[in-house]
């Protein structure tokens, strides 16, 4: 009985050590997938916080009658990229990727 609990205990060592290796690859895993999610958050808010200063300056513009008013077009655009860039933070993906499907869901 001797040896086959010592060959029991010495499968169960083999299996936890099995299990912690995996659990420590899947951390790992994991906390990368999460750092690159928040890398992107933070670009894409770096992002909106520029589209968002440079629609301030246009809207200064109109009101020190230096330039027309925002075109169809403009506004359109402007949508568009923010619609985009929400995306981007919901989801935690980039432009390149987003884009495509939003384009694909859009048609």
């Amino acid at each position: 009985w001797n040896e086959r609990l010592g060959a029991q205990l010495c499968g169960e060592v083999k299996i936890r050590s099995l299990r912690e290796r995996w659990y420590h690859e899947h951390l790992l895993h994991w906390r990368r997938s999460e750092l690159r999610r928040i890398d992107m958050k933070h670009k894409v808010l770096m992002v909106k916080l520029h589209s968002l200063m440079s629609y301030i300056r246009e809207l200064r513009a109109i009101w020190e009658s230096k330039r027309g008013e925002l075109t169809v077009q403009e506004k359109t655009q402007r949508a568009r990229a923010d619609r985009i860039l929400s995306l981007c933070l919901q989801s935690g993906h980039g432009p390149q990727v987003v884009e495509p499907l939003l384009e694909e869901f859009s048609a």
